[in-house]
């Protein structure tokens, strides 16, 4: 991705966090970036513009709207201490005002509004890291790997989620189980391994955020109140809740991958297609549109990937029988639909196939009562 392609993301993802919050989120880079984009526009054009409304059209480009630029160099410029460049950014808002954007057909038909999830944790990161990444030029991504050796064994990590063995481990062991997943499946997809950290994150009737990855720090977060509830006498039973985990343990992994190609010209075709969509302009995230973004339906679909791979590997009629729940799961989550020719790079997402086993679903059952501990659950700290 280039300077470019990183200014885009930014802007995409710091005005779904404005949209999502009604509020303006200050990374303090603002002005850097700002002086960037104006140094680089004129070096480009070898400072022989004498409008300023190539500058804006330029950025326009890159943020899409009025709207978006506007918060944007009102930011940089509340920031600003040179009186010049306090002057420039009054200047551009002006002339931002003067153009006339096209009318939008407002004969749309408007979907009634879902309610919303809390997605500012990711919009913010995001566009944290993109910020940063525009302002430093360098890719702050990790690199491929391509000698180290993986000395991870993914069906005997995979067989200590079985409840009987999940349940058995102290908090040290459970986090070092934790790490190893992310680790094996990183070094498995050529990618430097990330360290997982337990945060306190949404967990609500309306919001239940297991874990997140966040690009700026190189981090994936696991809820602390989810890994409260292993001490629980009354889920030591329960199998819904360590294979939950590690799906997540996977899908936060998947969104390490993804970042780590995100300059890879030899990545594959799927990672290609999320690379695009960083930098893709979306309207304000309902639930639906969320499930859809392409970075999303590729962690979902790597999960998944890996759940019927190693059940099928090991004959794990338990885990083949979860994997089932989750497609199910899946196909019921009312996600908006994508174009046609993108659904084959995504298959465990959009194939309908189920894998036979013999093992009866007690996962619903199971979910239940593991969703219902978790919101009766207090704050806890845990270290």
């Amino acid at each position: 991705m280039n300077f470019n392609g990183y200014v885009s993301m930014f802007a995409k993802y710091s005005e779904l966090y404005r949209k999502q919050t009604n509020k303006n989120f200050q990374f303090g880079l603002e002005y850097q970036l700002f002086t960037k984009l104006l140094e680089r526009f004129y070096d480009d054009n070898s400072g022989e513009t004498t409008s300023e409304f190539g500058f804006i059209e330029y950025m326009l480009t890159l943020f899409n709207s009025k709207q978006n630029l506007s918060n944007f160099v009102r930011s940089a410029g509340d920031q600003a201490k040179e009186k010049a460049i306090k002057n420039k950014t009054k200047e551009v808002l002006n002339k931002i005002e003067s153009i006339t954007e096209p009318v939008k057909n407002k004969k749309e038909n408007i979907k009634k509004e879902e309610p919303k999830e809390d997605y500012t944790l990711k919009f913010k990161s995001y566009a944290e890291f993109a910020i940063n990444s525009a302002i430093e030029e360098s890719n702050q991504e990790v690199d491929a790997l391509t000698q180290t050796k993986n000395i991870y064994n993914r069906e005997n990590l995979v067989d200590m989620f079985n409840a009987k063995n999940f349940y058995a481990l102290n908090k040290t062991q459970t986090k070092e189980l934790f790490q190893n997943v992310v680790s094996e499946y990183c070094l498995s997809n050529g990618v430097e391994p990330c360290k997982v950290v337990y945060e306190d994150l949404p967990a609500s009737s309306k919001t239940i955020c297991y874990g997140q990855y966040n690009p700026a720090s190189g981090e994936i977060a696991i809820n602390k109140k989810i890994l409260n509830l292993l001490s629980k006498k009354s889920l030591t039973k329960n199998q819904y809740l360590p294979y939950q985990i590690l799906t997540t343990l996977v899908h936060e992994s998947r969104h390490r991958v993804q970042f780590a190609n995100i300059n890879n010209t030899n990545a594959s075709e799927d990672l290609k297609l999320v690379t695009k969509s960083f930098m893709q302009s979306q309207k304000n995230k309902t639930h639906s549109q969320y499930l859809a973004e392409l970075d999303e339906i590729d962690a979902r679909n790597a999960a998944l990937q890996y759940i019927r791979e190693t059940s099928l590997n090991t004959d794990n009629q338990v885990l083949q029988a979860f994997y089932n729940q989750k497609k199910k799961e899946e196909i019921n989550n009312g996600k908006e639909n994508i174009d046609e020719n993108l659904k084959p790079y995504f298959t465990d997402v959009y194939d309908n196939k189920f894998i036979q086993c013999n093992q009866k679903n007690i996962f619903k059952t199971e979910k239940r009562d593991f969703l219902n501990l978790l919101l009766e659950q207090p704050t806890l700290q845990m270290a």
